[in-house]
């Protein structure tokens, strides 16, 4: 499906902009988007930090790839279709939070070490990012119930996301979008940020299977 983006998206004619929830590639290029929206809850804080060492292992099953260095961050890729809500409750469940990336040079570590596979590259991962109604600024939650003081998109972050985005709103499906997940976009060659409602699936059906959440652990 085609949706409408916000003014602040580069000037791009109808035939050349691509949808967000339409980037079905051919054959040669996955096919990879963003998502949709719900109400945030929360996810954990991210100060002070220190960047993990970790590679992603293969295959993807209902708990996927896993890596860690002791005595820091720990990863772990959990492929299960879910909204962000389940997402943030289950990592919390695992004794751990939906990821926060602190900086654009931990975003291209994890990228680089983390989210490296042919796998994960077809995946939507939710993160801990979310807004809360009525508000435009994306804050990392925290599983206690509040919320970070970092604004993600905003400064350095903002080259995080996928162009145009966030939207905060999907006109072709009516939907608010309050939750930040990530995925690998074929049309920019890259790893993005995105916004989009706390249920994917019920936007994009097609998703099913390829849904899932970045783990962080303290470790």
């Amino acid at each position: 499906m085609v949706r409408q983006r916000s003014g602040q998206e580069e000037a791009l004619s109808e035939k050349d902009r691509p949808g967000k929830y339409d980037d079905e590639e051919p054959e040669e290029e996955s096919s990879e988007e963003d998502m949709p929206e719900a109400e945030p809850e929360t996810p954990a804080a991210t100060e002070g930090r220190t960047l993990p060492t970790m590679a992603a292992t293969e295959p993807y099953t209902e708990a996927a790839a896993q890596a860690e260095v002791p005595g820091e961050h720990r990863y772990e890729i959990v492929l299960l279709d879910c909204t962000w809500t389940e997402a943030f409750e289950q990592a919390k469940a695992r004794g751990g939070y939906l990821a926060q990336i602190g900086s654009p040079e931990e975003f291209n570590y994890v990228c680089s070490n983390v989210l490296n596979t042919e796998s994960s590259r077809k995946l939507k991962l939710w993160i801990g990012g979310a807004r809360t109604a009525g508000s435009y600024e994306y804050h990392w939650a925290n599983t206690d119930g509040t919320y970070g003081q970092e604004i993600l998109n905003s400064g350095d972050f903002q080259s995080l996301w996928m162009t145009g985005e966030p939207s905060f709103r999907d006109d072709s499906i009516n939907q608010e979008e309050h939750y930040m997940n990530m995925f690998f976009y074929t049309r920019e060659n890259r790893w993005v940020w995105n916004d989009v409602p706390d249920d994917i699936i019920a936007v994009v059906n097609s998703y099913k299977g390829s849904v899932g959440y970045l783990c962080e652990y303290d470790q």
